[in-house]
C-alpha cells in the first residue's frame, strides 16, 4: 500500500520541483517554466490525433484503473513532462533524468493509465521539445522582450491564437469521427465508480488547464531583470519551499474540491482557472507572506 501510494502520486513530484526551484533559482525557473505548457499543449493536440485508447478501455482482460482520465493513451503527457523538465533542469545530470523518467513512467503503467510504447514515446519527446526550447532560445526571443510592456503581452495572447483554432479543430473532428460507443460502455461499465467517459471532450480537459497557466504566465510573469536568487542559509530555503508548497497546492486543491463536474463547460471553465492560480499565487502571495514571516 505505501509503494502504491507513492508511485500513483508520482506525477505530483515534476510539478512540486518546478514549484521547488522557482523560491530557489528564480531565473532558472522562470524562464524554463514555459515549457509546462508548450508540452502539455503539444501533448494534448498528438493525443487528439492518434486518437489511441487506454489500456482499460479496450483491453480483453479488465485493466484496473487506479486513477482514471478521459484523456487518450499515446504518448504519455505526464513523461513528456518530467523528462522536458528533467532535461531543463538537470542537463548535465543524465542519471537524475533517468531516475525521474523511471519512476513516473513506472507509475504511469502502474496507475493502469498507459501501455509501454506511450511511455517510451514520451520519453523521447519530453528532452526533444527541452532541445528545441533552448536551441532557438525560445524563452530569450519570443517570450522575455515581450514581458516589459503590455502591448508585448497582448502580442504574446495574439500569438496563443493558433492553439485555440487547433483545438477547435480537434473537437469538431472528433465529433465528426466518434470513437465507437462500445469503447465508452466498456470503460463505463468496468470502472462505474469513475466519472462517465466521453471521448469527445478527451483533449479539452487537458488543453483548458494548460491554456489557463499559459495566459496566467503571460499576465503575471516577472522580467528577468526584475529576479533574484535566493542568497540565504539553507534553513531559509527549505522553509519557503515547504510554505510555498503549502500555498499553491492548497490553493489548486481548494478550487478542484470546489469546481462542478457538470456542465462539461462549467469544468473546464474552471479547471482553467485552477490552473491559472498557480503562477498568481507564487508571484503575489509567497513573496509577501515569506517577508512576513521572516524568510
Amino acid at each position: 500500500a505505501p509503494i502504491s501510494l507513492v508511485l500513483s502520486e508520482a506525477p505530483v513530484l515534476v510539478v512540486s520541483l518546478w514549484i521547488s526551484w522557482f523560491f530557489v533559482k528564480q531565473n532558472q525557473g522562470a524562464a524554463g517554466i514555459w515549457l509546462v505548457p508548450i508540452v502539455e499543449i503539444l501533448n494534448s493536440f498528438l493525443k487528439s490525433w492518434f486518437r489511441h485508447p487506454r489500456p482499460g478501455w479496450i483491453a480483453k482482460d479488465p485493466v484496473e484503473f487506479r486513477q482514471w482520465t478521459c484523456e487518450y493513451s499515446f504518448p504519455s503527457s505526464d513523461m513528456m513532462l518530467a523528462m522536458a523538465s528533467s532535461a531543463y533542469l538537470f542537463p548535465d545530470h543524465p542519471y537524475t533524468m533517468a531516475v525521474v523518467g523511471t519512476v513516473v513512467g513506472i507509475n504511469r503503467m502502474f496507475v493502469g493509465a498507459h501501455y509501454l510504447h506511450d511511455v517510451i514515446i514520451g520519453a523521447i519527446l519530453g528532452p526533444a521539445v527541452t532541445w528545441a526550447y533552448k536551441a532557438y532560445r525560445v524563452h530569450e526571443t519570443y517570450i522575455e522582450p515581450n514581458l516589459h510592456s503590455i502591448s508585448g503581452r497582448v502580442e504574446l495572447v495574439a500569438m496563443t491564437l493558433p492553439i485555440c483554432l487547433v483545438t477547435g479543430f480537434l473537437y469538431l473532428r472528433a465529433l465528426e469521427l466518434k470513437d465507437p460507443k462500445e469503447w465508452e460502455m466498456k470503460a463505463n461499465n468496468s470502472h462505474a465508480n469513475f466519472r462517465p467517459l466521453d471521448t469527445t471532450q478527451a483533449h479539452l480537459k487537458q488543453f483548458s488547464g494548460m491554456y489557463g497557466l499559459l495566459l496566467s504566465l503571460i499576465a503575471w510573469a516577472t522580467p528577468h531583470n526584475e529576479l533574484e536568487d535566493i542568497k540565504n542559509d539553507t534553513r531559509n530555503i527549505y522553509a519557503r519551499i515547504l510554505l510555498g508548497q503549502f500555498l499553491v497546492v492548497g490553493t489548486f486543491l481548494t478550487i478542484a474540491a470546489t469546481s462542478p463536474k457538470q456542465p462539461l463547460w462549467a469544468m473546464h471553465i474552471c479547471r482553467a482557472f485552477r490552473y491559472a492560480s498557480v503562477p498568481g499565487v507564487v508571484m503575489f502571495a509567497c513573496a509577501p507572506i515569506f517577508r512576513w514571516v521572516g524568510i
